[in-house]
């Protein structure tokens, strides 16, 4: 199966946050901030081990959606292309590799005392990476 350059992307994103967590774990205390407020400050905490839980996610995620998009089958409102569709698929994929890794990185810093929370600017960019794949999809419903 040849992967699309936003697959590629999705992909390299995945290996990065991967490498990201088992590079830095030995370094993280035995609490890390494990989840957080509308705010982007930590309200939770847990044992470090569950930012594995985060890649594995991401692992799942990509193999499903791959799969998923392989089947080639798109239930819409209405007809639509499924070249469009395959576009739209794909970077909803990378929307979630990234809001993952990008979550990853900041629990990590915030552990290692480099960060207080997700910072404001998480809330604006995960909204963004949620709806932008859309764009495609609308491309892809659109009449004539």
């Amino acid at each position: 199966m040849k992967l699309s350059s936003i697959e590629k992307l999705a992909l390299a994103i995945l290996l990065f946050h991967l490498v990201w967590v088992v590079f830095y774990y030995t370094q993280l205390p035995q609490r890390i901030a494990i989840h957080f407020n509308g705010k982007g400050m930590a309200d939770g905490w847990g044992n470090k081990s569950t930012l594995f839980l985060l890649p594995i996610i991401s692992i799942a995620n990509f193999a499903l959606i791959n799969w998923a998009k392989g089947r080639g089958k798109y239930n819409t409102h209405k007809p639509a292309d499924p070249k469009e569709m395959a576009k739209m698929i794909d970077h909803l994929n990378l929307s979630c590799q990234i809001i993952f890794a990008i979550i990853s990185v900041q629990v990590v810093r915030i552990a290692l005392s480099q960060a207080q929370g997700l910072g404001i600017w998480f809330m604006p960019i995960f909204l963004v990476l949620i709806f932008y794949p859309f764009i495609f999809y609308f491309r892809a419903t659109k009449d004539g």
